[in-house]
C-alpha cells in the first residue's frame, strides 16, 4: 500500500510533489551540496537543520511557488529528521497505483 507523505506548513499540508527528471537534478545538485558542506567541517545542529530546509524548500517550491523559506520555520520538528526525510525521498520515486491518463 502506497503512503502518503505530506509536510506540514503553519497548519496547512504540502503533498510530496511529483518531480520531472530535471527538477529532482537541481534538487540533487542541493544535496551534494549539503555532504560537501558536511565532509568540509562539522556543523552545529542548526546548521543541519537549516540545510535539511533548504532541500525541502527546493522540492516543494516547483509546484507551491507561494512557498517561502519563512514559512517552513513553521514546521513541525519531527519533518526535519532523518526518519521524515527517508520517507520524503521514498515517496519521490513512488509510482502511482492508477495508471495515468493518457490524453488525446
Amino acid at each position: 500500500m502506497e503512503e502518503e507523505v505530506s509536510f506540514k506548513i503553519g497548519g496547512k499540508e504540502y503533498p510530496v510533489p511529483d518531480l520531472t527528471f530535471r527538477q529532482y537534478r537541481k534538487t540533487l545538485k542541493v544535496m551534494d551540496d549539503i555532504e560537501k558542506k558536511r565532509t568540509e567541517e562539522p556543523q552545529s545542529e542548526l546548521e543541519q537543520l537549516e540545510e535539511v530546509q533548504e532541500l525541502y524548500f527546493n522540492l516543494l517550491k516547483y509546484e507551491n511557488p507561494d512557498i517561502t523559506k519563512k514559512m517552513l520555520e513553521d514546521m513541525p520538528l519531527y519533518q526535519y529528521s532523518m526518519e521524515f526525510f527517508v520517507r520524503v525521498k521514498l515517496a519521490l520515486f513512488q509510482a502511482p497505483l492508477e495508471k495515468p491518463k493518457v490524453k488525446k
